[in-house]
């Protein structure tokens, strides 16, 4: 795909990448096109920084977060973390959401684990948080993160506000 290798401003790039992805849909193959702008924004570490403003100004960019974060952490992974936990605590419930899902795409080093920081952020919006689909988003990115460290495992089953299980099950029960 060419759009890694063209020199274009970020703005309209994210506009042109987010219209083929709400088009796509559900489609296999919509997931393409991300793959090819998180390879646009690495090419460049002003890129994922522009592109993080642009969703900030319009939230009809919020589907670009998560490949933004990406992008970004591959560059500046302690930046794009704190960004991370920023918008974990957004006004807007959207960009929370979002935020949370993407803390657990950040790309960690081989060698490194996700620090305390992510799993403060996800005890917090279990603790603070009603809204299924970001809890939902923390279960997702609970099991990410443990994907990377294992040692964590009695901290995520565990939370602030009552048994990880109970909450699950509580979720599984407003959803149907």
């Amino acid at each position: 795909m060419a759009l890694p290798q063209i020199n274009a401003h970020v703005q309209p790039v994210m506009a042109c990448v987010n219209q083929l992805y709400t088009e796509a849909g559900r489609d296999g193959a919509s997931g393409t096109i991300l793959d090819a702008y998180i390879s646009f924004c690495e090419k460049d570490p002003s890129r994922p920084k522009e592109a993080l403003r642009e969703i900030e100004g319009n939230f009809d960019f919020l589907n670009l977060l998560t490949p933004t974060i990406v992008a970004g952490s591959r560059i500046d992974p302690p930046h794009y973390l704190a960004e991370t936990l920023r918008l974990t605590r957004h006004d807007n419930i959207d960009v929370r959401r979002s935020a949370i899902f993407a803390l657990g795409r950040i790309q960690w080093s081989e060698e490194s684990t996700p620090p305390e920081l992510a799993y403060t952020a996800l005890e917090k919006a279990v603790a603070d948080e009603h809204d299924d689909e970001l809890l939902g988003c923390t279960i997702k990115t609970s099991f990410s993160l443990l994907q990377r460290d294992k040692s964590q495992e009695n901290r995520v089953a565990k939370c602030p506000s009552g048994d990880f299980a109970s909450r699950m099950n509580w979720l599984a029960g407003a959803a149907s």
